[in-house]
Order: C-alpha cells, then sequence, then structure tokens
C-alpha cells in the first residue's frame, strides 16, 4: 500500500518592502478540526449532525501572545436515500488574534459528496469538498506605528473572499482497521488585501495532507498512527502523531472511550515542539485538550511558555438503533 506523505507549513509573520506576509492559524489537535484542515470532511463522522467549538493559547505571557478560536457545525444529508452515498453541508468560523496588532477572522460554508465504493465487507469511500467565505484582517495602526499614529485611522480593515477544496479517501478493513488519507488546498486564488497605508497583506496558497490509521490490537484497544502537514510559500511543517484508544464501554448510547498519545512539530527550520494530547468521549460528547512543549530557540525566548488548547463537541444521532458490538472500527476520527 502506498504511504501518503506530504508537508505541512506553519506561516512566519514578517515585514519586507511594505509587503505584510499573513499566518494562517495552526491547531494541534486534528480530530475536532476536521472541516478546517480539509473541506472533503465536512460529514465525515459517525452520526448526523455534528457541533464542536475550539480554544487555543499560544505564548501568553509575551503582549497577550496568539490566541485562536473556532466554532464549527456540520451535518450529513440523503444518506439513507442515496444508499450510504451523502452529502455533507457546514459552516466554520476561526477567530486568530496575533498578540495585540493583527486580528483574522475566517468564514467558510462548507460542501462535499462521498460516494461509497468497494463491498460491504471492505467499503471505500471517496469524498470531495470545497469551502468559499470572506477573510477579515484588522491592524492595529497604533501598535505598529506608534512614531506617527495621527498619519492612520487607529485600524485598517481589510476584506476578501477565499476559495478552497480537498479530497479524502477512506478504506475500513473489516475487524481490523480502518484507513484515511486526504489532500486539499487553501487559499486557491491568490489573495491580497490592499491596506490604506499601502501595505499589501499577502496570504499564499496552502496545500495540505492528511494520513490516519485505526488499526485494533485488542477487542477494545486500538492504535493509531496520524500525520498531518501542509507546505506554503517556502515553508514546511509535519505533525506526525501516536495515539492509543481504550473503549471502556461499547454501548453506542453510553460509549465511553479514552484516548491519549505523543505528537511532535517539525518545522523547516527546526524540531519544534511535542504535543501531549488526551481526549475522552462519553456518548454523543467529546472533550479534548493538548499542551504543547516547545524544544526550539523559542523555549528560552518565551520563557518556557507552551501553547494550550481545548475542543469540546456533539455528535448527535437521529437514528435510535442501540449497538452493544462494534462489527468494525469505523469511527472517523484520529
Amino acid at each position: 500500500m502506498r504511504l501518503f506523505f506530504c508537508f505541512i507549513s506553519l506561516l512566519i509573520l514578517n515585514l519586507f518592502e511594505a509587503k505584510l506576509q499573513a499566518q494562517d492559524l495552526v491547531f494541534s489537535q486534528f480530530f475536532p478540526s476536521q472541516t478546517y484542515m480539509n473541506p472533503a470532511l465536512t460529514g465525515f463522522f459517525e452520526g448526523q449532525i455534528r457541533a464542536n467549538a475550539g480554544f487555543r493559547t499560544q505564548w501568553g505571557n509575551i503582549d497577550q501572545g496568539f490566541r485562536s478560536y473556532l466554532l464549527n457545525v456540520d451535518g450529513k444529508l440523503f444518506e439513507s436515500q442515496l444508499k450510504g452515498d451523502y452529502f455533507g453541508v457546514g459552516f466554520l468560523a476561526t477567530r486568530d488574534e496575533q498578540t495585540k496588532a493583527i486580528t483574522q477572522h475566517n468564514l467558510k460554508l462548507n460542501l462535499s459528496f462521498t460516494k461509497k465504493l468497494g463491498s460491504e465487507e471492505s467499503p471505500h469511500f471517496l469524498s470531495i469538498g470545497f469551502y468559499a467565505g470572506p477573510i477579515e484582517r484588522t491592524l492595529n495602526r497604533s501598535l505598529t506605528a506608534p512614531e506617527d499614529p495621527s498619519e492612520f485611522s487607529n485600524t485598517e480593515r481589510n476584506i476578501a473572499t477565499d476559495f478552497g477544496f480537498g479530497l479524502n479517501y477512506q478504506v475500513m478493513f473489516y475487524e481490523k482497521a480502518n484507513l484515511y488519507a486526504g489532500f486539499s488546498v487553501d487559499h486557491l486564488l491568490p489573495i491580497n488585501l490592499n491596506a490604506t497605508s499601502g501595505n499589501t497583506t499577502s496570504i499564499n496558497r496552502r496545500m495540505n495532507a492528511h494520513l490516519s490509521i485505526k488499526y485494533r490490537t485488542a477487542p477494545r484497544i486500538y492504535v493509531i498512527p496520524a500525520a498531518f502537514a501542509s507546505f506554503q510559500s517556502n515553508s514546511y511543517q509535519v505533525n506526525p502523531s501516536l495515539l492509543g484508544q481504550f473503549e471502556l464501554n461499547r454501548n453506542e448510547w453510553q460509549r465511553i472511550v479514552l484516548t491519549a498519545g505523543l505528537q511532535s512539530r517539525f518545522t523547516s527550520q527546526n524540531i519544534d515542539a511535542f504535543t501531549l494530547i488526551s481526549r475522552i468521549e462519553y456518548a454523543s460528547f467529546f472533550l479534548g485538550m493538548s499542551y504543547d512543549i516547545n524544544v526550539s530557540e523559542l523555549n528560552t525566548k518565551t520563557g518556557g511558555a507552551g501553547s494550550f488548547e481545548t475542543h469540546i463537541g456533539y455528535i448527535g444521532k437521529i437514528s435510535k438503533k442501540i449497538k452493544d458490538v462494534l462489527p468494525c472500527p469505523n469511527y472517523k476520527s484520529f
């Protein structure tokens, strides 16, 4: 089987010749931010409707650091009528605060379609997704031009429309494993936000990829190697992870699942951080928490401060059928 491998980028914020290179926000936890990393994963869950929210804080001891927020609602349409195929539709909103100087809002409408392939014993699913929506960036001029703030208004707001698409392929191996891999492109069309000061905010195209394999090692125990990667401009970032999962209760409506593991982050410059990840799932609810431990030279410059991230969500199921024993590890999660 061909391994799916690629690169992930973390954009670097800098000013050069009156051009501002924008930085996209990055989440360490992939499971609750699936629709953010790939629109083809809209509706990609066991249920009919999903709602989740996330918060991330990074280097809070440096001028308030970076704060990121995520809100997602998505669901499936026509799954029973299409006999396994389905449409996914969702709404995604993010807010990214980069110290006190820059704030960025993204609103996305995600649409996807999933086609069921293969046999009932080993079904395959191919998904394609698209998104469209506005990007707004606000620049605090009183912080970026303190030498003569009277020349500018206190804030500059710039708005543009963003587009992207993605593909996802899932294979379910009955009784043993579930694999899915995907590719997506953010900022499909070039984005240039002209500011009143003459500067230009440019957001370069970003290519992402992800891979997850969920393998059953015992009746209630799974091992999940996974990776998310991206390439943007001249930078890349790769996030491999290894998680372990244990089902305390397999009854669908009182299901209790514990997940924990370690993730590392490699950038184009160095090994950046190690992340401790934990998640608990109870019935239709889940709560995830993680902490990034910096191991690069930023660890000294930031006083050892890392990044804390938490996500909470709900996956609703319309069907009231209760399954005491699940036939295969078909949960669509890292």
